[in-house]
């Protein structure tokens, strides 16, 4: 399972034969993944104007944002008054029900501590000298 190698040119699972086109998972079972990764680019450029004394184009983001650092600036979130509907103002927070909310994990009640009463048994462990996978236990 771990230690197969696939070079390019193979388009075979070797473990089930399965085919596999250009972005497929190449281990078992097999299926089409997405990718993490959030490009920098900006492809055709992009202009911006605030922060700037006239808009101004970045071709990647991190351009754009070095900029403003160099000014100070920074990209963030702002309340925007009453009428806001994505933030909250935060002097309008509950407090004393956040500090509640947050204690509550530290103590815990006496049925909770009960749910599981052999909690304290010793669990042995016996290295079998190998690699287990889910097709050795089936």
């Amino acid at each position: 399972m771990g230690d197969v190698m696939i070079e390019i040119g193979d388009a075979i699972c070797p473990c089930c034969g399965a085919p596999l086109p250009i972005g497929v998972w190449p281990w078992c079972p097999h299926g089409h993944g997405a990718s993490g990764v959030t490009r920098d680019e900006i492809p055709g450029g992009m202009y911006f104007e605030n922060g700037f004394d006239q808009p101004t184009r970045f071709d990647s983001h991190s351009a754009h944002r070095k900029a403003l650092a160099k000014r100070g600036l920074e990209i963030r979130a702002k309340w925007a008054g009453p009428e806001d509907r994505h933030l909250t103002r935060w002097a309008s927070v509950d407090l004393e029900g956040a500090t509640a909310l947050v204690s509550r994990g530290a103590v815990m009640t006496p049925t909770q501590t009960a749910r599981w009463p052999q909690a304290t048994t010793p669990i042995t462990v016996t290295d079998l000298g190998e690699i287990v996978t889910a097709k050795d236990l089936r």
